[in-house]
């Protein structure tokens, strides 16, 4: 039967280990640490994904899925770009699609509230818990210092991107990313201004990727540091500005042309921040004269 993808926030009917599988495969030994084996970090990551606050939560996850219905990606395209719908075959309550996760992403705005300890209790209890927590809470630590979580402003941090090996060169890494982009470009009120995620030196297929789709490789203290000592394991912040303000205030200097969208985006919000918009505009056009 034909088939499509579709990109979308985890589903409760995509939780199963299979998401757990795919997001240990971006860093094994790592997750083998946490959780003591690769079994046990794939059943845990599946535990997690049904509650609400920590790293692995289904809030935090993007999914790309092939969906089973008799349509292709082509047909798709077609209807999209016709007024006219082509018939889908309809399924009925017994014939459920079935839908197959062929890659994940995990990531979280700078500004949300990410893990909870009782998460972690509820999933396995206290003792293990509290280790696979503070693993977790380390290995972040880590991560993030100090290029992620010191910026002047909010950015979606992409922690894990990982893709089936085989839906691997189907473009699935590709979907993810511009799917999280373009929702960010069209809802400037979320704050968001670039997206972050850190890539291993070694790993050139992801950063060619990367740059492709407009990644910057953001050279930190800590990248510097790391490649002073000829770590073997050195990794390398990247960030893909969604609005030219993040770059100016990455950079230090003062945004005096915000991007249209988010001034409007603003001032609904605020009705006094409209009002400030009004005298800042009213300034600068006295100074001009």
């Amino acid at each position: 039967m034909p088939s499509h993808t579709i990109v979308c926030k985890l589903q409760d009917q995509d939780i199963t280990d299979r998401i757990g599988r795919i997001i240990t495969e971006t860093a094994p030994e790592d997750y083998i640490w946490i959780f003591g084996s690769l079994e046990k970090a794939a059943t845990g990551i599946q535990a997690l994904a049904h509650l609400n606050n920590n790293h692995f939560s289904k809030r935090f996850i993007t999914t790309c899925v092939e969906v089973d219905d008799g349509t292709d990606d082509k047909q798709l395209a077609t209807q999209s770009a016709t007024t006219t719908t082509t018939s889908v075959p309809e399924v009925t309550k017994d014939e459920k699609p079935s839908r197959t996760v062929l890659g994940v992403m995990v990531g979280y705005q700078q500004s949300e509230e990410v893990d909870s300890f009782w998460d972690y209790k509820m999933a396995f209890g206290w003792w293990y818990g509290f280790v696979v927590f503070l693993k977790i809470w380390l290995v972040t630590l880590f991560a993030e210092w100090p290029h992620q979580r010191h910026r002047p402003y909010d950015h979606f941090y992409i922690q894990d991107i990982a893709v089936h090996p085989e839906a691997r060169g189907r473009g699935v890494g590709s979907k993810i990313i511009n799917f999280t982009k373009m929702r960010y470009l069209h809802h400037p009120e979320l704050g968001v201004r670039s997206l972050t995620l850190d890539v291993a030196h070694y790993n050139t297929n992801a950063r060619r990727l990367y740059e492709r789709l407009g990644f910057a490789p953001q050279h930190s203290l800590k990248d510097r540091v790391q490649l002073a000592l000829h770590h073997r394991l050195y990794w390398t912040c990247m960030e893909l500005p969604l609005f030219d303000d993040a770059a100016e205030e990455e950079n230090g200097t003062p945004s005096t042309a915000q991007p249209a969208a988010r001034q409007q985006a603003v001032a609904s919000r605020h009705p006094a921040a409209q009002r400030i918009l009004q005298r800042l505009s009213a300034g600068t056009t006295k100074m001009q004269r």
